[in-house]
């Protein structure tokens, strides 16, 4: 795929990446959790 959209244009991959990357950021804030329990040794 990303040999497809380095054929069009190369910039391509950079936009498609940055946006994935701004859909995935806010998905971690809100799903991932720290974990507040004992620390482990």
């Amino acid at each position: 795929m990303g040999g497809v959209m380095y054929d069009r244009d190369p910039n391509m991959l950079l936009a498609v990446g940055a946006g994935l990357e701004a859909l995935a950021i806010p998905l971690i804030l809100l799903f991932v959790r720290e974990h507040k329990g004992e620390p482990e040794d």
